[in-house]
């Protein structure tokens, strides 16, 4: 492959890349928002949404790893970073494209990295309250509802002071 189809195919694929990375951030900065307000609806949804995009990223991935194979670089990321660098050092535009891919996916990465943290933060809170109300459940019972909703046996209310 010669030197001007090889620009033209990494400015392609970069670029196509580059839009499905922003995409992504997009998808985990809502994921952010949407773990703040415990919004599981929406979270399902970006969800499946960030699986194809990474489906889509993948498939990009592939590409240019071929791409790379068919102008003679070696297999691997050193191989690909060789020919990138190559490439974005005689087409200037190459050299802004994959400087802002790697700028997006660094910024990818740490959302992702926080969004986990805040599911962890999260389900860590949530098992604590289940121990707590676990533990609370064994030592009294109920003083005021029960499991099905009725009032506990010790509690101070009777069903005909509650309905006044």
């Amino acid at each position: 492959m010669d030197m001007n189809t090889q620009v033209k195919v990494l400015t392609e694929l970069l670029t196509r890349e580059c839009d499905f990375v922003m995409s992504l951030v997009d998808i985990l900065s809502e994921e952010q928002t949407c773990l703040i307000k415990i919004d599981a609806d929406r979270l399902l949804e970006l969800a499946v949404q960030k699986e194809t995009v990474m489906h889509d990223l993948d498939r990009l991935f592939q590409l240019r790893t071929r791409a790379c194979k068919q102008c003679g670089y070696p297999d691997g990321l050193s191989g690909m970073e060789s020919w990138m660098e190559t490439v974005a050092g005689i087409e200037l535009n190459v050299r802004c494209l994959l400087e802002n891919f790697k700028t997006s996916l660094k910024q990818a990465q740490k959302l992702n990295t926080l969004n986990g943290t805040l599911v962890s933060e999260q389900l860590s809170t949530l098992q604590q309250r289940i121990n707590l109300m676990q533990k609370a459940r064994h030592h009294n019972p109920p003083s005021t509802y029960g499991p099905d909703g009725t009032f506990g046996s010790s509690s101070p209310f009777t069903q005909r002071a509650a309905i006044r």
